[in-house]
């Protein structure tokens, strides 16, 4: 289990996105077997006969799903007739996996056309079933149930119209983030999302490359607590709700769907993630943005402050598309300029917010209601009847029991989101993604039916698309009569940030590979760490939540999608799956071991090209004080001894990932052990008896080292604070030390460019790099830092980000 392959990108900047966990996939193995109820598992402690029974009715279940609904039927007698594989293209061996329609073997799937024609009628018959699923689950049937009435004419229509993609004739009214029609700003347009043109040709093209391919595709959420889920569980929150309903389509598709929810409490977590490009948030193939908090805290703060959030906006659009192999759809309320600053490039698009397709609830019941629509919409005089939660601290399991008593649910507040709320989220973005599913399926047998098969190169071939789309933005200024752009106003002491890939190490999360991208993987070898790391108090996926089981008379969405002929795999005994052998495995520290062993996607950082935008062109007078010559004194070039003092503080236990596949915090001491929320703010704290700390960082082109350290947390023991009167801050480049004094480090604390996002210059210095090679492999730095104060353990910081370019 240990040595799980991970696919290699041949794409020299792509971001590793995968750990052993997300290929496992343990989670998912469990959700969407078509032939064994997930809630009759033996992890279950229930009584046998009970399981049983349930099970019985799971199988009547997927029966009476087939013969409404359909299923997958799709053979290929390949192996049996030939007695061997199908032969397949080593893709990985292609920037992009763009391989030549040379290249593909005669006998390949893709070039097969009898076995292709029936892929794409399955594959077409599938979505279409399980859109069919939402229709239902929502009150819009196509058939009622009791097969008596069809959906037709104007009310077919009207149906179709509410679960559309909004494409053209629409603007997006700023004050709420909705699509409303072109010529009446009024008139807010019905849909579950809206896309710019390209956007969605941009999706097509992603969805029917990787389905060729055979390769993963990304969905990223960013945002505040409400995005995160908070008030229900992980798997529960809009991204989860949206992964469990398709990660099980796209498998059957070819493709590995991977879906994280990086959203946290913290305030400008979006921007704190984004200035490390993609090293934090990894890949993503659609990135969401959804941060209901900062967009009210900016119309609070009014157009005084306009620009500190649009440099944000702007910051996160930009790096989004510069950094990593995929160039992401961007759905976002908040897209700034940068379809103006991509030469109108950039896809971009959003939910639409709104919930259009339910009545208001009123009652507290909602008993006349479709299910999926109760506690979704509420008039302000109703709110309390949307402030129902479903959520579950612990269910029972005979192979583990919680030390401390659970509690009943998970902590709520009055803004969070219901968990149907939620549920429709999630809802809106798999009807998105299965619109777009069947417009590739349709250009893909459009494309054969054209040119033959394997399908032609310039039907699915992403490669030059992505690459026009980064250096739009790379060389967004290098023109004279292009302004200076909201990300290049925020940042003017170091605006190259807005123009190459950052990267970052952090011991915050969630955040991809959760190991590799940490401080402690930058620490020379001799630094030792005082950690004391929590541990998972089990390891097995987790049950699901028996209360979650959906009633008889309710839709089953994800049972159609799983559906199929295809017969049950032989077993010795009923649900031998989940016996212990399966899930018995040695764990490592958390992202630990050999995650990505020889064959993690991009290894090495490509790094970021010199562009004509330098940073002479947007410093302004006001800001040279953060040149570093000025800003700190230069003392003499020593050797460099590693301190013995710092510590790691506040570490979560688990793989913490913001993926499905995460298992996070489940310390014994959790009195919610099934919350599953990846949030946690770990760092590396140290005080004046600690001594260097020294890091090692990779790949440095740009001159440019930045670190966020926080002097407001109150660890154990151990309170971090700047003495009144007594403190410095040693710093080391390469062994050249320079120091800056307590006036210095404040002043930068207080310059934050974001709540929560001081930034402190390590080092800044792109002279130094500009005559290095667009293809060189950087240079690596050594940093150190130390803390100076005859005030001792009185005097400590926590160090939580390294960014650096």
């Amino acid at each position: 289990i240990h040595n799980t392959y991970i696919p290699v990108s041949n794409v020299g900047h792509a971001v590793p996105s995968l750990s052993q966990e997300n290929v496992k996939n343990q989670n998912g193995h469990y959700w969407h077997d078509p032939y064994l109820d997930p809630f009759s598992s033996y992890l279950y402690e229930r009584p046998v006969d009970d399981m049983l029974k349930a099970q019985d009715a799971f199988e009547q279940k997927m029966t009476s799903i087939k013969q409404t609904y359909g299923a997958w039927n799709l053979t290929d007698d390949y192996h049996e007739y030939f007695q061997k594989y199908r032969p397949s293209i080593p893709f990985n061996q292609f920037d992009y996996r763009d391989a030549p329609r040379e290249e593909f073997p005669p006998d390949a799937w893709q070039g097969e056309i009898t076995y292709l024609n029936n892929f794409l009628t399955e594959a077409k018959a599938l979505v279409s079933r399980v859109k069919e699923g939402i229709y239902a689950e929502y009150g819009y049937p196509t058939i009622s149930a009791d097969g008596k009435t069809k959906l037709a004419g104007q009310a077919l229509k009207d149906r179709d119209e509410l679960f559309r993609v909004i494409l053209n004739d629409f603007k997006v009214d700023n004050s709420n983030g909705k699509a409303v029609k072109a010529g009446n700003l009024n008139e807010v347009l019905k849909g579950v999302a809206y896309l710019n043109q390209n956007a969605w040709d941009a999706l097509v093209l992603k969805l029917l490359h990787a389905m060729m391919t055979g390769d993963e595709f990304y969905v990223v959420m960013v945002g505040d607590g409400v995005a995160s889920g908070s008030g229900n569980n992980f798997l529960q929150s809009s991204v989860m709700v949206f992964h469990y309903l398709m990660e099980p389509i796209f498998n059957i598709l070819n493709v590995q769907l991977i879906s994280r929810n990086m959203a946290t409490s913290v305030e400008s977590s979006a921007t704190i993630g984004a200035m490390g490009g993609a090293d934090i948030f990894g890949e993503a193939d659609i990135m969401i943005w959804n941060s209901v908090a900062q967009l009210e805290e900016e119309r609070r703060d009014g157009k005084d402050n306009t620009l500190k959030y649009k440099g944000q906006y702007d910051l996160f659009n930009k790096q989004q598309i510069m950094s990593g192999e995929h160039v992401p759809i961007l759905l976002t309320p908040v897209p700034g300029d940068i379809v103006h600053d991509s030469d109108g490039q950039a896809w971009v698009g959003n939910l639409q917010p709104g919930a259009l397709m339910c009545d208001e609830m009123t009652d507290k019941e909602g008993k006349d209601m479709p299910s999926a629509c109760r506690h979704v919409k509420c008039a302000p005089e109703n709110k309390s009847f949307c402030q129902e939660f479903n959520s579950v601290c612990w269910e029972h399991r005979f192979d583990y029991s919680p030390s401390v008593d659970q509690n009943e649910k998970v902590e709520n507040s009055d803004g969070d989101l219901s968990t149907n709320q939620h549920h429709l989220e999630g809802r809106k973005l798999s009807m998105l993604v299965l619109h777009a599913l069947d417009a590739a399926l349709d250009k893909w047998r459009g494309g054969i039916v054209e040119g033959g098969a394997p399908l032609a190169e310039q039907y699915w071939h992403v490669g030059e698309k992505y690459k026009q789309i980064e250096e739009s933005i790379r060389m967004y200024g290098s023109r004279d009569d292009q302004k200076l752009s909201a990300c290049e106003q925020l940042f003017q002491a170091y605006p190259i940030i807005c123009h190459v890939a950052m990267h970052a190490a952090t011991e915050w999360t969630p955040r991809v590979n959760p190991y590799k991208t940490s401080l402690r993987s930058l620490l020379r070898p001799d630094v030792v760490l005082n950690e004391t790391w929590p541990n998972n108090a089990y390891t097995a996926p987790d049950v699901l939540p028996y209360q979650w089981k959906l009633q008889d008379d309710e839709i089953d969405v994800h049972a159609i999608a799983i559906a199929t002929y295809a017969p049950a795999p032989k077993t010795n005994d009923y649900g031998n799956f989940y016996e212990d052998d399966y899930f018995d495995y040695e764990e490592d520290e958390p992202g630990s071991g050999d995650e990505n062993g020889e064959g993690a996607r991009n290894l090495l950082s490509e790094g970021s090209k010199k562009h004509p935008a330098s940073s002479d062109r947007v410093v302004s007078e006001s800001n040279k004080a953060h040149d570093l010559k000025s800003a700190t004194r230069i003392t003499k070039k020593t050797a460099i001894t590693a301190g013995d003092g710092w510590m790691l503080y506040n570490p979560i236990a688990g793989f913490c990932d913001g993926s499905s596949q995460s298992f996070c915090n489940r310390d014994a001491s959790n009195k919610c052990l099934l919350e599953g929320h990846n949030e946690g703010r770990a760092g590396i704290l140290g005080d004046a008896l600690s001594g260097w700390l020294i890091l090692r960082l990779p790949n440095i082109k740009e001159g440019i080292i930045l670190a966020r350290f926080d002097t407001s947390a109150a660890p154990d023991r151990r309170r971090t604070s700047i003495p009144s009167d007594d403190f410095e801050l040693d710093i080391a480049i390469n062994n050249d030390i320079r120091t800056m004094s307590r006036k210095e480090f404040l002043d930068y604390e207080k310059g934050k460019v974001a709540n929560n996002l001081p930034l402190w210059p390590l080092l800044f210095n792109q002279d130094r790099f500009k005559e290095e090679s667009s293809d060189d492999e950087g240079e690596t730095i050594e940093v150190a830092i130390r803390i100076r104060s005859s005030k001792g353990r009185a005097a400590s910081i926590l160090l939580t980000h390294i960014y650096y370019a």
